[in-house]
């Protein structure tokens, strides 16, 4: 075989790992060094994503595999199962192999700091990537992998999901892909990224048709199907003009690391907001009394009570930042930064588009103020 079977992944502090003898590896392994004061979560994601190998290997920088334990690993490697596993070294550093799980297998213990890892690739991923571990991952990804196996235990969704993969198409043809399970709507699909390619492009939009799937192209994934779900697009809804509380965007906690932009969020996160994103839906769209017409772009939003722009303490003026008929939902969907003192679910404001003798201003009522979305609002959808 001309691929790595086995992938070999050393944990360590950056000064440590510069320590680390370099293993010997032969045509059908590969070693990668993870440093621990990076952001361990993304960057171990990330390398098991490139990762070449279909048994993925964790260890402490002390300790590495033996030759025996090696072409154990490298068996594995080449059944189809999930398989998962662990390294117990005693104090001679001797008897790497100490016990090995498979997918049928529920184990009791997980492997502490010292003990090294092993997964098949596809399981991890069908856990979907580690999340946040702290400095050590070998605890808490055995606990995912343990937890995997018992259907009463089913985890909650994680950081990423992706994986390479080979698609047997039509007529025999097999293109490579790099599948990331991650969607811009409000269920849970697909992107698949291939390689510039006409051939193998036509040939998987082809093989798609042929198993029913409907295209309906890209205005549903990056418009009506993302406002349903009030996801915020960058450059749209998303603007340096906002900071991300007022793009109702920040998390419950702020992490301890340092980073570019903390400490003007964590002021932002103590002073009262001047306006916030809120969705909206039009009350009516044949406004002039000639048909339905359905607003595009950016539109001036109008407050009925004064019959002016709203703007907030900073002189901003509100406008919609993103909008479109949802189908799903069947309503058309308003995103737009309100002013903090009218920013209340149930208001009543109105959407300025080509008005000319009023036949261009739409009735819309505020749904949403900050987080939240129409569709699916309490993402089980996402979740399936």
């Amino acid at each position: 075989m001309s691929q790595e079977l086995v992938t070999y992944i050393i944990l360590g502090s950056k000064d440590r790992l510069s320590k680390v003898k370099k293993i010997r590896v032969d045509e059908h392994e590969q070693c990668l060094h993870l440093n621990f004061e990076s952001e361990i979560e993304k960057t171990l994601d990330n390398l098991v994503a490139k990762a070449k190998g279909g048994i993925i290997v964790l260890l402490p920088p002390s300790s590495i595999p033996n030759q025996e334990t090696r072409k154990i690993l490298k068996k594995i490697s080449l059944v189809n199962v999930s398989a998962w596993g662990w390294f117990k070294f005693n104090k001679n550093r001797k008897n790497i192999m100490q016990s090995l799980g498979k997918i049928t297998t529920l184990i009791s213990g997980v492997p502490s700091f010292e003990q090294g890892l092993y997964f098949s690739k596809r399981l991890y991923f069908s856990v979907g990537g580690v999340g946040y571990v702290g400095i050590s991952p070998f605890s808490e990804i055995s606990k995912r992998l343990q937890s995997r196996l018992d259907p009463q235990k089913p985890l909650a969704a994680l950081s990423i999901r992706t994986k390479n993969l080979t698609l047997n198409l039509s007529e025999g043809k097999k293109i490579d892909v790099w599948a990331s399970r991650i969607s811009y709507v409000g269920e849970s699909g697909w992107e698949i990224y291939l390689n510039n390619d006409s051939e193998e492009g036509l040939a998987l939009y082809d093989s798609l048709l042929e198993v029913g799937v409907v295209p309906v192209g890209i205005e549903t994934y990056a418009n009506s199907r993302r406002l349903e779900k009030s996801f915020r697009l960058q450059g749209a809804d998303l603007e340096t003009d906002y900071n991300a509380c007022e793009s109702a965007i920040e998390r419950r906690l702020v992490k301890e690391a340092d980073f570019h932009g903390k400490a003007a969020h964590l002021s932002h996160r103590e002073e009262e907001p001047s306006a916030i994103l809120c969705t909206m839906t039009l009350d009516e769209l044949n406004v002039s009394g000639t048909g339905a017409r359905y607003p595009v772009g950016t539109s001036p939003i109008i407050d009925p009570d004064t019959g002016e722009v709203p703007i907030d303490s900073k002189g901003r003026r509100s406008y919609a930042t993103g909008m479109s008929y949802c189908p799903s939902i069947k309503k058309f969907v308003v995103m737009g930064y309100l002013p903090k003192n009218i920013a209340k679910q149930g208001k009543s404001l109105a959407l300025e588009y080509f008005n000319e003798d009023g036949d261009g201003v739409y009735p819309m009522t505020v749904q949403i103020v900050g987080k939240g979305s129409l569709y699916d609002p309490n993402n089980e959808k996402v979740r399936s």
